[in-house]
């Protein structure tokens, strides 16, 4: 990166260091205020075992900013939903779990920054549209290596056989919403949850607020839906992006909620099956992820391209 894009991205994040969310949640406002909207983990733990899930700091071209997270899939490249990108001017990303102890390495000419990651390109699906939030993935290219591999993927279809399926949701920021549904407290801390598949969101009867598409059955089969009835976790403002895990190897436990069982991590036996992209008002009862099996093509092609840059 020139010393000109280093100094424009430090600028930019100075203001992101104190970032506090300021636009209406998901599905309140016009859909062009989407992009600096982000979904943290309710009725999650703090997370400290998967630096995969990473935090990203987007500011935007029209002076927005916005606060997501996001998965390490391939070398170099993070998966996250394109609304979080959109009119991006540039991209941080983070590892870790004290963004405040942490941030200071931005301002250390002498090394590069350890548990920092400056996006270097990003990529919406091509099929992406802001209003009706079809397609909503997108990758970031970041411009060093992680000192960790990547978390597997799985591109095996999420259908009806798996609803009651256990899923764990990751992510960073609020931990609940407060009473304006536009922002919440414990923001910059990774989290993770346990809930469970519900199936294909269904068209009605339509949520509060809902999804703009979920009255066109291509994008809706897109979606899954999670429980986000306490007790159970749902995402939040500042999980936008992150990822859901679920077990799709042989013998996997089909149909059961094992609420309060220990969890295996995700290098164990976990995969990457969906991204968040919409959660229910002031965080409760549902939260749809893409599926990836729905945009398998595009994720690929941004994989071969993070192994094999040009």
């Amino acid at each position: 990166m020139n010393d000109r894009r280093w100094l424009w991205a430090l600028m930019s994040l100075t203001s992101l260091g104190c970032w506090q969310p300021e636009d209406a949640p998901l599905g309140e406002g016009p859909p062009d205020e989407l992009g600096s909207e982000s979904q943290a983990i309710v009725r999650g733990e703090i997370e400290d075992g998967v630096p995969q899930v990473m935090l990203l700091l987007v500011a935007r071209l029209d002076g927005g900013q916005a606060l997501c997270s996001g998965t390490l899939f391939a070398p170099r490249a993070i998966l996250t939903a394109a609304h979080c990108i959109d009119q991006a001017g540039s991209v941080l990303a983070y590892w870790g779990n004290d963004f405040d102890a942490d941030f200071p390495q931005l301002f250390d000419p002498t090394v590069p920054p350890e548990n920092f990651r400056f996006g270097l390109e990003w990529r919406q699906h091509p099929r992406f549209d802001l209003a009706t939030l079809d397609s909503d993935v997108a990758v970031v290219h970041v411009d060093r290596d992680l000192p960790f591999a990547p978390l597997p993927l799985s591109f095996e279809e999420v259908g009806p056989r798996r609803i009651g399926d256990r899923v764990e949701i990751l992510g960073y920021g609020a931990e609940a919403s407060d009473e304006t549904n536009a922002g919440g407290p414990g923001g910059f801390v990774k989290r993770s949850g346990s809930t469970i598949f519900e199936g294909t969101p269904p068209r009605f009867p339509l949520p509060p607020n809902p999804h703009p598409s979920l009255t066109n059955r291509r994008i809706r089969n897109q979606l899954m839906q999670l429980d986000g009835s306490s007790p159970r976790a749902n995402s939040c403002f500042g999980d936008s992006g992150g990822p859901a895990l679920m077990r799709v190897e042989d013998g996997h436990d089909h149909g059961q909620d094992h609420q309060h069982q220990p969890w295996h991590h995700p290098q164990q036996k976990q995969k990457v099956v969906g991204v968040s992209s919409w959660t229910g008002d002031f965080c409760e009862d549902f939260s749809y992820y893409v599926r990836l099996d729905q945009v398998a093509p595009f994720v690929m092609r941004e994989a071969l391209r993070a192994r094999h840059p040009q």
